[in-house]
């Protein structure tokens, strides 16, 4: 019976951890516009090949580490990794443009309806859907 309580208390444990991971995530991935408008107002340049990358960010580092490890049979946590990967492609084009500082209209590529935001609600959906399912 030990055993069984010190497997129960793991799993809460991952459970913590996961809605923590994602609640995180959800603001992080919420910036990802603010800091693309930061870098054209301020003309900072945007390290591409990092922000293509989808296990770079907090949410990238988690699902590919413990989230792959204690969810990654969940078809909500193979859509998110989809999402997710989606998203940092998209968002790598969007650096790249704005490193070329050859965006006539940034509300093209970031505002309502652009890829951008359609990849980024995407993702946001997303975690909404893993984190009603780790929360049962």
């Amino acid at each position: 019976m030990e055993n069984t309580g010190a497997v129960l208390n793991q799993e809460l444990d991952y459970n913590h951890e996961a809605k923590r991971a994602l609640a995180q995530a959800t603001q992080a991935h919420k910036q990802w516009k603010t800091i693309f408008e930061n870098s054209l107002k301020q003309q900072i340049p945007i390290d591409v090949d990092r922000v293509r990358r989808d296990d770079c960010c907090g949410l990238g580092k988690w699902l590919h580490t413990n989230g792959q490890r204690y969810y990654g049979a969940l078809p909500e946590f193979t859509l998110l990794i989809e999402k997710h990967r989606s998203f940092h492609e998209v968002a790598g084009i969007v650096a790249n443009v704005i490193n070329s500082r050859q965006l006539p209209n940034p509300d093209g590529m970031l505002g309502a309806g652009s890829q951008f935001a359609v990849a980024s609600t995407e993702v946001i959906l997303g975690i909404y859907a893993l984190q009603r399912v780790i929360g049962r």
